[in-house]
């Protein structure tokens, strides 16, 4: 009979504060420690200088560091393709030339003809 009254005590109020919800035995009430949404809502007012300014701040110094900083690399490029028919030999050629600084280099050669 003892170890039957020692399974079935209450747990006290101070044992669920400390207890996560999805831990918590099914039945419990909940405490006075747990807050509600106005009480939240109330706590983000107070501290609204917090909320905020911090946001702010951390927006404004990553705005000075990248117009401080120098970009890493820029890259420019030009890319000419042309198709050109060729009456003779009932083909089309296909020309994709790299234009660095005005220099068109060739970059790849295609010919399409048909069977």
């Amino acid at each position: 009979m003892t170890e039957r009254a020692e399974t079935e005590r209450p747990i006290a109020r101070s044992t669920l504060a400390s207890v996560p919800a999805a831990l918590a035995p099914r039945g419990s009430s909940p405490t006075d420690e747990e807050l509600t949404l106005l009480q939240f809502g109330v706590v983000l007012a107070r501290s609204w200088r917090l909320v905020v300014g911090t946001p702010l701040i951390v927006c404004a110094v990553v705005g000075i560091l990248v117009l401080v900083l120098p970009p890493t690399y820029t890259a420019t490029t030009s890319f000419h393709t042309t198709f050109v028919y060729d009456r003779a030999t009932d083909s089309w050629q296909w020309h994709m030339d790299n234009d660095s600084v005005g220099v068109c280099r060739p970059f790849a050669r295609v010919t399409l003809t048909r069977r």
